[in-house]
């Protein structure tokens, strides 16, 4: 047998790292145990032991090979060195996870590499997050307290064997095993982190995954690979991302679009009986086109944005603006627009280059990109993102006094988000609501109402068609909007100013159908480009945490690629307690569109198809 020591010590340390990986997943819960509705959890810590696992080896594999080489030979550097390496590795390790253990509130699911994308946002709210986060803080000094003293109390533990044949062999069969544990599978492929959703069901998916498993899993990123499941002409005929208007409208009016940073449905009383810090959009949505059934296509700007302007959603590990594809060919709402003489613009209060905000609006051909930059008043500056909401929606207003007709200009607005700060003179809301972002929620929509009673002094209101909605949905209170299905709902209102009409729409619907619904405002006819369900059909789709999620209310279903992982029925179990495992047969055609949705996704971006 091999001796002890080497078992003794190496692998004592390894599991001092696996017990300290599990408290991380407890404190993940113990945090964020809202967000997990399951009655069962055991399968995702079980589970997730296999993901912990892997990431460790992958973290130590330095540390692990220099303790093997002192098994033959030791000596001050080497002892140094394993130290450092060590205790920084694994040190990183437990940082990750405690910032996704805050983090996951706003980005909804475990981040990866694309977490740096937003390395100059998060330089800039580090002291804030950590304000609000402090007790993490606490967590990362006490697991470095117990790194080190581990490594301390088990360098006691000798290490040396003797070099011959019996032992060679032995530490090979342990080598080997050590790489077992770091694909965490003995089977063809190794652990990937679609598979959270397979091993513990697409809910408990963030809780089964670590943090340090998902960014090296998407260091290790690839292009989409071809999927088909269909033949191409039978792809086009379920699902086609081309699509047909027919000229609807006498006329090209204003389109105005605002995207409210962070407005779930939740916050709107409209859709809760009255329950809201939004009584302005709520009064105005009396008065307009409402989609009852409206989500995101995913939990973070840097999604929304490409969704929204040009019908392109992030269904991959990362997000689109970051990815491969681009600097694919993308014609976005605007430049449809533009070709019908529209005079088209973009506003943010933020600072230029703010999560490639500036990027996305130029490859999408949007207008011209207005930022913190171009603000003329930086007095009005927040201290951590932009402008305040009330002053850049003035200062829009203004803008949009002087700009030439037809006109299509975007605002993003930004004040309800982390750290949640308000201007002078709006102290009051401070005690509105029972979490941090709803006096801000009140205090844009106070923004929003001032900006509409500007603009109806204005001489191009009448001639306008607004359309609001929101980035992603933020923090929830309510069980049923901390659902797989219940955290992508946002808003959807369109509020003709020439034509105020009350209506109720009910087919299912998702950001990536704004620019459609836009161009059947106007004289536009022909075809567009959009990963969207309009004009034809009603449904909407995500990719979260390794699967596939797609909406067509009251049915929605989960599908990782290859397996149907849950169907439920939203009506019937609002909560998601029930999988029905199938779909009835009076439905089977949503899995086949789904199906037809993701070949023409995986098929399209790699070829550069993405117009029509």
């Amino acid at each position: 047998m091999l001796p002890l020591p080497l078992v003794l010590r190496l692998i004592t340390r390894l599991f001092i790292l696996l017990l300290l990986a599990t408290c991380s997943r407890l404190l993940f819960f113990a945090v964020n145990q809202t967000q997990f509705q399951e009655e069962v959890l055991l399968p995702a810590f079980l589970s997730g032991t296999r993901f912990d696992l892997s990431a460790l080896v992958y973290f130590n594999s330095l540390f692990i090979l220099i303790s093997l080489v002192e098994l033959f030979y030791s000596n001050t550097f080497f002892k140094k060195a394993g130290y450092f390496l060590f205790i920084v590795p694994n040190a990183i390790f437990h940082l990750f996870n405690l910032v996704d253990t805050g983090y996951i509130r706003f980005s909804g699911k475990r981040s990866g590499i694309d977490l740096f994308s937003l390395s100059g946002e998060w330089g800039s709210q580090m002291g804030t997050y950590f304000l609000d986060f402090w007790y993490l803080f606490i967590f990362f000094l006490l697991f470095l307290f117990v790194l080190i003293f581990s490594f301390r109390i088990t360098e006691k533990i000798p290490s040396r064997i003797s070099l011959n044949w019996k032992s060679l062999v032995y530490l090979v069969l342990f080598i080997g095993g050590l790489g077992v544990l770091a694909r965490g599978s003995l089977g063809l492929l190794p652990l990937t982190i679609i598979d959270a959703a397979r091993l513990s069901g697409p809910q408990l998916a963030p809780l089964t995954l670590n943090t340090p498993f998902t960014f090296i899993m998407s260091l290790q990123q690839r292009g989409l690979q071809p999927i088909r499941y269909f033949d191409d002409k039978s792809c086009e005929l379920v699902y086609s991302p081309v699509h047909p208007i027919e000229k609807t409208s006498a006329s090209n009016p204003n389109i105005v679009l605002i995207i409210c940073e962070s407005l779930g449905k939740e916050y709107v009383g409209f859709y809760n009986k009255g329950k809201g810090y939004t009584p302005f959009l709520d009064s105005l949505m009396n008065h307009s086109t409402v989609f009852i059934h409206a989500y995101s296509n995913g939990k973070r700007s840097i999604e929304g944005l490409p969704s929204i302007l040009a019908g392109m959603p992030s269904l991959m590990n990362t997000d689109y603006a970051s990815s491969y594809y681009q600097s694919n060919n993308l014609k976005g709402l605007g430049a449809y627009l533009s070709t019908m003489n529209y005079s088209t613009s973009f506003f943010h209060g933020g600072k230029n280059g703010t999560m490639s905000f500036d990027n996305i609006v130029a490859l999408t051909k949007s207008g011209r990109y207005f930022g913190l930059n171009e603000y003329p008043d930086q007095s009005h500056f927040d201290g951590n993102w932009g402008i305040y909401d009330h002053h850049y929606l003035r200062y829009w207003c203004d803008f949009l006094n002087h700009e030439k007709q037809p006109f299509f200009s975007t605002v993003f607005t930004l004040s309800a988000h982390h750290p949640y700060s308000l201007p002078k003179g709006f102290e009051n809301l401070k005690s509105v609501g029972s979490l941090p972002i709803h006096k801000t929620i009140r205090y844009t929509d106070l923004a929003l109402q001032e900006f509409f009673e500007k603009a109806k002094r204005s001489s191009w209101y009448s001639n306008t068609v607004f359309i609001i909605t929101a980035d992603h949905p933020a923090e929830n209170e309510q069980t049923y909007y901390q659902t797989p299905q219940g955290k992508f709902e946002i808003p959807l209102v369109i509020f003709n100013a020439r034509n105020p009409l009350s209506r109720l729409e009910s087919r299912t619907c998702s950001q990536v159908d704004i620019p459609g619904l836009a161009l059947s405002l106007t004289q536009f006819s022909g075809k567009f480009f959009s990963f969207g369900s309009f004009p034809e059909d009603s449904f909407a789709v995500q990719f979260h945490d390794g699967y596939f999620q797609m909406e067509s209310y009251p049915w929605v279903i989960q599908f990782n690629g290859d397996n149907l992982l849950g169907v439920y029925q939203i009506e019937q179990d609002p909560l998601m307690r029930k999988n029905l495992r199938s779909l009835p047969a009076d439905q089977e055609k949503m899995f086949l569109k789904l199906k037809a949705f993701i070949q023409q996704y995986h098929q399209r971006l790699p070829a550069n198809k993405t117009t029509p």
